[in-house]
C-alpha cells in the first residue's frame, strides 16, 4: 500500500461501527435528544395555533362589534331624519295639502274610498314624477312639495320619501 493512498475499509469495518458502543451511545443521545425537542415543537404548534384561533375570534368578535354599532347609528340616524322631518312646518303643510287634495278628489270624482283615490293618484306619478299631470288639486299639491321632497332624497341618497296620513296611516 502507498502511504498517500487512502486507506481502505472493509465491509467487517463498517459494520463493527454499527455494533460497536460508540454507535449504540450516538444513537442513544440523538434519541434522548430528539424526543424533548418533539414535544417542545409539539407543545409550541399547539400553543401558536390556540393563540392565532384566540386572536382571530377576537378580531372577528371587534368586527362584529363595529358593525353592529354602525348598523344602529344608521338607523338611529334614519329615525332623528324622520323624527326632525316630520315636524317640519313645509312637511306638515305638504300632508295637509295632500289630504285635503285626496279628500277634494273624493268629493270630485264621487268616490267613497280614500284609498282608491290615493292609488290613483299615486299611479299617475309614478313614471312622470316631474311632470305636471292634470289640473287637480292633488297635481297642484304634487308641484308645490314635490321638489324639496325629492332634493331631499337625492341629497341624502334615500330610496323614497313617504308622506303618512295621520289618520289612518296611508301613504300620500
Amino acid at each position: 500500500m502507498n502511504k498517500n493512498s487512502p486507506p481502505q475499509l472493509d465491509f467487517k469495518t463498517s459494520l463493527s461501527f454499527f455494533r460497536s458502543l460508540r454507535f449504540k451511545l450516538v444513537l442513544l443521545f440523538l434519541t434522548v435528544s430528539l424526543i424533548p425537542l418533539i414535544i417542545v415543537g409539539t407543545i409550541a404548534y399547539i400553543q401558536a395555533h390556540n393563540a392565532l384561533k384566540a386572536e382571530v375570534i377576537s378580531k372577528l368578535i371587534a368586527v362584529r362589534d363595529i358593525k353592529a354599532e354602525q348598523i344602529t347609528k344608521y338607523f338611529d340616524e334614519r329615525l332623528g331624519d324622520v323624527k326632525v322631518f316630520s315636524q317640519n312646518p313645509f312637511v306638515i303643510a305638504a300632508g295637509n295639502a295632500y289630504d285635503e287634495a285626496i279628500h277634494a278628489e273624493m268629493k270630485r270624482l264621487n268616490q267613497d274610498s280614500e284609498t282608491a283615490v290615493i292609488t290613483m293618484n299615486r299611479s299617475l306619478y309614478l313614471d312622470q314624477a316631474d311632470v305636471k299631470v292634470d289640473n287637480s288639486a292633488y297635481s297642484a299639491a304634487h308641484e308645490k312639495y314635490h321638489p324639496l321632497f325629492k332634493s331631499y332624497l337625492e341629497t341624502y341618497g334615500y330610496y323614497d320619501i313617504f308622506i303618512v296620513e295621520p289618520h289612518n296611516g296611508t301613504i300620500l
